[in-house]
């Protein structure tokens, strides 16, 4: 049910008897509501759509779940395709099925098995581990392990575990392009051994799980996009897998009691981090933008490198978006 999608993701604007209707900020970009205090977006859960009474710009239930529930367009659509003449009831089974997936007692993902050729950290995987500022005793806790046959061979095999469960794993080659080579015999040595520095098992839901979310019971945690530069965080640092964040990650983030996130993405993915503090200053969290003070990802930085770097993360605020909003319309002139 739309409403109690609602609910969950901005329940600070409940309907009230004087505005009998939620209310909350535009979704659109060109929009000037936002100011805090003027809500003009208001959403009707029985029709399923939002009208802005501020510049007359109506929105559709896929456009209400990519800003409002931080899905993506592919995610919004397997919600609600094929619902046809018996939308609205359809639309309130998709909607209670994806709430019930968010729950940390519920299966959020498919449990996949690690593989058969897995077998404990040899002296290559421990090297590779120690190159990374993984200690051992850190790598056997998280049962790694290493495969020296078949078709992850030579990669490092790191289980993803979210409440006790195994979902899956992320299988790392330990061995890359010659590092003599040239820009253009490195991008030639990749398409010859089709090398990929990252894979995952068929079937493993990466946008819906978070690694290392339950390693720390603190309400701080430090977003990343790899699980080593998590790993290089330390205790508070999770892995999102790539550059972008899901309802499903996000909900996640809440069930598990996270309240203040760093988000701290590699030096090249400002934009992006940008991006995911928006998303998440619209769902109710404290958020800081972290940027990093060198070239390097935080899988590549020390200690002392990151705790320089969180400690100058800016606070990110509602107000702060709309003025990133202001001066994207400026420049653009949309």
């Amino acid at each position: 049910m739309l409403q109690s999608l609602l609910e969950e993701m901005i329940p600070e604007h409940k309907p009230t008897d004087a505005r009998p209707e939620w209310n909350t900020y535009c979704i659109s970009p060109d929009c000037t509501c936002g100011t805090p205090g003027h809500r003009h977006l208001y959403i009707n859960v029985d029709k399923e759509v939002a009208y802005c009474q501020r510049c007359g710009v109506s929105f559709t239930v896929e456009e209400i779940l990519i800003a409002l529930a931080g899905m993506t367009s592919d995610e919004a659509r397997t919600c609600i395709q094929g619902i046809g003449a018996e939308r609205p009831k359809r639309l309130r089974k998709r909607l209670e099925k994806l709430k019930a997936s968010h729950g940390i007692d519920q299966e959020v993902a498919p449990r996949i098995r690690l593989p058969e050729t897995m077998i404990d950290l040899n002296p290559l995987a421990l090297r590779y581990l120690e190159d990374r500022n993984v200690s051992k005793a850190k790598a056997e806790e998280l049962n790694m392990g290493v495969c020296t046959a078949g078709f992850w061979r030579d990669r490092l095999i790191v289980p993803v575990v979210m409440g006790g469960v195994t979902y899956g794993f992320e299988a790392r080659a330990m061995h890359g392009p010659p590092k003599a080579l040239s820009p253009i015999g490195r991008k030639r040595w990749i398409k010859e051994h089709k090398y990929k520095k990252v894979l995952y098992p068929v079937g493993f839901k990466s946008s819906r799980l978070l690694f290392g979310v339950d390693q720390d019971d603190g309400s701080m945690v430090v977003l990343t996009e790899g699980v080593f530069d998590a790993l290089s965080v330390g205790s508070p640092g999770i892995s999102m897998f790539g550059k972008k964040l899901s309802a499903v990650q996000t909900s996640l983030l809440r069930q598990y009691g996270k309240t203040e996130i760093y988000v701290m993405l590699d030096y090249d993915a400002y934009s992006d981090a940008k991006v995911i503090c928006g998303q998440l200053v619209l769902a109710g969290f404290t958020v800081y933008l972290v940027r990093c003070l060198t070239d390097k990802d935080p899988g590549d930085m020390n200690q002392e490198e990151i705790q320089k770097a969180l400690a100058s993360a800016e606070t990110v605020t509602r107000s702060r978006i709309v003025k990133c909003k202001r001066q994207y319309r400026r420049i653009t002139g949309r």
